[in-house]
């Protein structure tokens, strides 16, 4: 599996510290955000369909 320039920095341990350790922690800050503002919007969207499944009267 090759994983994308960003996982791999990511999975990857920091050689030098200082300045890119900072950027380092900071991107997994950025990429957490993300991922939960991804899941938030599944869920969101997840919903609003049920909901007009829910409304929509069934033709049999």
């Amino acid at each position: 599996a090759k994983l994308g320039p960003l996982l791999s920095f990511l999975w990857n341990p920091m050689e030098t510290e200082g300045s890119l350790a900072a950027s380092h922690s900071a991107m997994k800050a950025q990429l957490l955000r993300t991922m939960k503002w991804e899941v938030f919007k599944k869920k969101m969207v997840c919903s609003v369909l049920v909901q007009k499944h829910a409304r929509t009267p069934r033709l049999r």
